[in-house]
């Protein structure tokens, strides 16, 4: 057997093996992308919840709650959700915007308690006056 026999049965087998872990995804899966951890405040959770809304000889094109994600993305980048949590009525497809600003967006700590109809989708931290000088 030959160098270049030996490369190409071993290509083949890496191939085939990565094709049974990353199996190819439908139009409409729910997916989950991790968020770096620059992107991410502590109280933000580590992945973003989106759906395939196509797929191409690039990559899969992703869409959250807020709009379609920018780019496409490989198959290794994001992991195949449990259960549907998205439908396609529930996303937004009229604009566009990055991970960085769906993280944003959608996280739950950045929005003030001030829209009393969304105080529970929000957590904030109140620092309490120094009540040390009135005593």
């Amino acid at each position: 057997m030959s160098a270049a026999t030996a490369i190409m049965t071993q290509s083949e087998r890496m191939l085939d093996s990565t094709n049974k872990v990353l199996r190819d995804v439908d139009e409409g899966t729910n997916v989950l992308i991790p968020i770096p951890q620059v992107d991410r405040g502590k109280a933000d959770p580590k992945n973003v919840l989106a759906m395939v809304v196509s797929k191409s000889e690039n990559g899969y094109r992703l869409a959250v709650k807020q709009g379609l994600l920018i780019g496409s993305y490989t198959r290794n980048q994001f992991e195949l959700a449990d259960r549907a949590f998205l439908t396609p009525l529930s996303i937004c497809t009229d604009n566009e915007l990055s991970l960085r600003r769906a993280v944003k967006e959608g996280s739950k700590c950045l929005k003030w308690p001030g829209n009393l109809q969304n105080a529970y989708t929000f957590q904030a931290f109140y620092k309490l006056p120094d009540f040390t000088n009135c005593l």
